[in-house]
């Protein structure tokens, strides 16, 4: 009968013990509350851009779908668009305006959305498919707004 022995280790029982404390007491169990977040939504308050509303983003604020919409006028030579979201999310968003290329798309225009979400620029576009993306934007003490790609469409 083969019997085998185990040597007791200080140095080895105090490693296994410092690592079972670290998982237990250290690392905090999915859905445990963080110390220092009033909210509960597991972002620090430190941390945590909407400390008074909880939110599973990041940013620890609550997300917000977005979409938007682009349009090219051949006739006035001119981009319109929309972004449409909750009221916060709306208003000075960063829009890109690609044309789709070989390789990587070329964007052709940045610009930004007024107070009511809407964009324009004139531009004469060159024949191709074009889009827009609208970059995501945390409004602190809000919303985490989502990026967004409008539908694709042909300037011929």
């Amino acid at each position: 009968m083969d019997v085998t022995r185990h040597r007791f280790s200080p140095a080895r029982s105090a490693i296994a013990i410092a690592a079972l404390l670290a998982a237990v007491v250290i690392a905090p169990a999915a859905g445990a509350k963080v110390f220092g977040d009033a909210d509960g939504d597991g972002v620090a308050d430190a941390a945590d851009l909407c400390p008074a509303l909880a939110g599973a983003t990041a940013s620890g604020c609550p997300p917000s779908d977005t979409t938007a919409s682009l349009k090219y006028s051949e006739r006035r030579r001119r981009f319109t668009g929309k972004v449409s979201s909750v009221p916060a999310c709306v208003s000075n968003r960063a829009v890109t305006i690609y044309r789709r290329d070989e390789g990587a798309d070329v964007a052709v225009l940045a610009l930004t959305t007024d107070f009511g979400g809407d964009f324009k620029a004139r531009l004469r576009a060159r024949k191709g498919r074009h889009y827009a993306i609208v970059a995501e934007s945390v409004v602190p003490g809000r919303a985490n707004c989502a990026t967004a790609v409008s539908p694709s469409f042909r300037v011929r």
